[in-house]
């Protein structure tokens, strides 16, 4: 199943640069173990190691910013880092070692390839480990940084979830189960309790059936439910409207049982039917028909509700306040997990679909047993 148009997803958020003042206090404490060496190796003056310990750590000061942002950056991308990890380390530490000793020879007053007393290679391998160690400060931090902005997201995403669960369920009942629904169905039942009072008293039921699942799920507190509960409750809302509907309301399913204890938000299906109803089958005297596929796969778990209504370009068919809070809810629930999409088919009628992607904890995605 392709999708055409996605509802878009904020990602994690970028984390705050480090302030100046971090970085100075960060420069400070990396050059006082080059002055102390410096002192610990004979140098008598203490106004020179401080200079040329500072001048051995600039390096690293200049550096740092930038690789820590792009750092911070390529965790965040998707693919294997090892490789582009490896390579950056190495760029860092040859420029920490290359400058500081361009750096102290220049200041020394010596040609560049003349290597001065004290300047070997264990000097340098000595240099080399400690740009190293800064270089592993450096991810270890922008890890850090990463993890917290994910928690961040995470507890934004459980925060905002908690306060739409109310306001998105009761709405779900009085946008999905509207007034206007309501009356539809009460106005057909009129003339059948006179007609076909034991088909009114079942529509009356499957209508009864419909509130009380979404009472209980506002009195339970859920914010999830299986695919399996959702596609129960959508066949009753179909039954209601074959009711007042008839021969016009044609449906097709493709149906994937293994998809059914996916878990989803409640009222994410009829919402998407509801719409294809309201807009492609019942105003045409013909009626129309809809298409429900759910389908399941190595990725995760799909459903889209398809209709043959209005031609392409028509506004009939376009998603409304029951389309953007599904949208809503299944990012906050989700993440970047959850994608909403619609589409205009060729030559009529309209698509929408979800898909929500295996998450790394079963327990997400998949009800225990």
């Amino acid at each position: 199943m392709e999708f055409d148009r996605e509802t878009p997803t904020a990602p994690t958020p970028e984390p705050r640069p480090v302030s100046a003042w971090l970085w100075l206090l960060g420069f400070l404490a990396y050059a006082s173990i080059s002055i102390g060496a410096l002192l610990v190796g004979g140098e008598p003056s203490v106004w020179k190691a401080t200079f040329y310990g500072a001048l051995n750590a600039f390096p690293e000061l200049a550096a740092g910013p930038l690789t820590l942002r792009w750092l911070d950056r390529r965790l965040r991308r998707p693919g294997p880092i090892g490789p582009a990890i490896t390579g950056v380390a190495f760029l860092f530490v040859a420029w920490c070692v290359v400058a500081s000793r361009f750096a102290a020879l220049v200041t020394a007053g010596r040609p560049l390839l003349e290597v001065p007393r004290g300047m070997g290679v264990a000097v340098l391998m000595w240099r080399g480990a400690m740009a190293l160690l800064v270089f592993a400060v450096l991810a270890a931090l922008a890890a850090a940084r990463l993890r917290a902005s994910q928690a961040q997201a995470a507890a934004l995403r459980a925060e905002r979830a908690e306060r739409l669960r109310a306001s998105a369920e009761l709405s779900a009942l009085r946008s999905h189960l509207s007034p206007h629904f309501v009356l539809n169905v009460l106005h057909s039942l009129i003339g059948l309790t006179t007609r076909e009072p034991e088909r009114a008293a079942d529509c009356l039921e499957r209508l009864g059936a419909i509130l009380r699942y979404g009472l209980a799920l506002h009195a339970e507190g859920r914010d999830l439910v299986t695919l399996g509960e959702e596609l129960e409750m959508t066949k009753q809302y179909l039954d209601i409207e074959r009711m007042r509907l008839g021969d016009r309301l044609r449906v097709e399913w493709q149906v994937e049982d293994a998809a059914l204890s996916a878990r989803v938000p409640p009222f994410s299906l009829q919402p998407l039917v509801e719409n294809a109803i309201r807009h492609a089958v019942a105003p045409r005297a013909g009626g129309g028909r809809l298409r429900i596929a759910i389908e399941r796969d190595l990725t995760g778990v799909r459903f889209s509700v398809e209709d043959d209504g209005a031609p392409t370009g028509s506004p009939l068919g376009e998603g409304g306040l029951g389309h953007h809070l599904l949208a809503e809810r299944l990012h906050w629930l989700f993440g970047d997990r959850a994608r909403f999409s619609t589409r205009a088919l060729e030559p009529a009628g309209f698509r929408a679909a979800v898909a929500i992607a295996h998450s790394e904890h079963p327990e997400d995605i998949e009800d225990d047993e």
